[in-house]
């Protein structure tokens, strides 16, 4: 019987076609020939998520195939060596990842309660993996083409890491969350709000920090959900103004201050919005009427943790039982 390595090219090619990524990682393995015809025809694998999770003692990289089939591999961070192999089966991967990633995540493992010590050696792990996941993605000759990005981690220095070296043309949703801190942290964004991956996004999603950058850089997205510490007049004037005129618009949620039956909000609104209408789920809600267009209206609502949510709404659904201001 002739071995793989002894036979023809064409032989070989339909083989590999026939592979799943985990099977073609074995073959791989195999005899050096087979490594490098493997590594020079490139083979689309079928890897449609990735998640790395990172904490001081090893990083899990589990990937999930389009057969929903899943596979996980542990690498220990106490030695050179183990680092090493990491690195090198991840660029592996990508090098083989031609398919658009539905999913790719990236998490920092936080933990409260650490000492000065533990926290010194888990920020230099996180230094130095991000450091080199953005060696592996910045040289790319073609970006990694991906859905959904879900970034855990505390550091906006971190996520420009990785967000610039994603797709701009194929990325449609953002998520980022600093981990499971005890206070609700000050996160700046202002480097990451100017990546053309965060303009072509169209849903962000965060969760556990305040934001600070001007509204505007936020009102492109058609599903937002986003924390400020406070909410005045002239910014739910401004955020009504760019969304108003948004087809697309879906929901911008918003957790602020002050309280939501406070006296203030209401007058914020009263002053805003054209009208207050009953809405059976709500506790408050205020509409404006959108000009030009007779079947919609631009909504915001009112809820109980402090969050409010602009929508569109159907005119007719808000018509029987609406209270137009002065």
């Amino acid at each position: 019987m002739t071995s793989l390595n002894k036979m023809p090219d064409i032989v070989l090619s339909a083989i590999i076609e026939n592979l799943d990524f985990r099977s073609l990682m074995i073959l791989r393995k195999t005899c050096h020939d087979i490594r490098n015809f493997i590594d020079d025809s490139i083979p689309a694998s079928s890897i449609t998520e990735i998640q790395l999770n990172v904490n001081p003692e090893q990083v899990v990289l589990e990937f999930m195939y389009s057969e929903s089939v899943s596979q996980e591999k542990l690498y220990s961070l106490c030695g050179q060596e183990a680092f090493d192999l990491l690195w090198k089966d991840f660029e592996i991967i990508l090098k083989h990842q031609k398919l658009i990633l539905k999913s790719f995540s990236v998490t920092l493992e936080y933990k409260n309660g650490l000492n000065k010590l533990e926290a010194s050696v888990r920020e230099r792990v996180n230094l130095r993996f991000m450091s080199q996941l953005k060696a592996l993605l910045e040289p790319r000759k073609r970006p990694l083409q991906v859905e959904k990005l879900d970034l855990i981690m505390g550091e906006q220095e971190k996520i420009m890491c990785v967000l610039p070296y994603i797709d701009a043309d194929k990325i449609n949703e953002i998520m980022i969350y600093p981990g499971p801190k005890r206070e609700t942290v000050v996160f700046p964004l202002d480097k990451v709000v100017e990546t053309e991956q965060w303009k072509n996004a169209k849903k962000l999603a965060t969760s556990n920090f305040v934001v600070v950058e001007p509204i505007e850089k936020f009102t492109h997205f058609d599903n937002c959900r986003i924390f400020m510490d406070t909410i005045s007049v002239e910014m739910i004037q401004k955020l009504k103004e760019n969304l108003l005129f948004s087809k697309t618009l879906k929901s911008f949620e918003l957790n602020h201050r002050p309280h939501y039956q406070s006296p203030e909000l209401t007058h914020i609104f009263r002053t805003v919005f054209d009208g207050s209408f009953q809405d059976d789920i709500y506790e408050d809600s205020w509409f404006s009427r959108i000009p030009g267009d007779n079947e919609h209206a631009l909504v915001i609502r009112s809820c109980y943790y402090s969050w409010i949510t602009f929508s569109r709404r159907e005119w007719f659904m808000i018509k029987p039982n609406y209270e137009r201001f002065n």
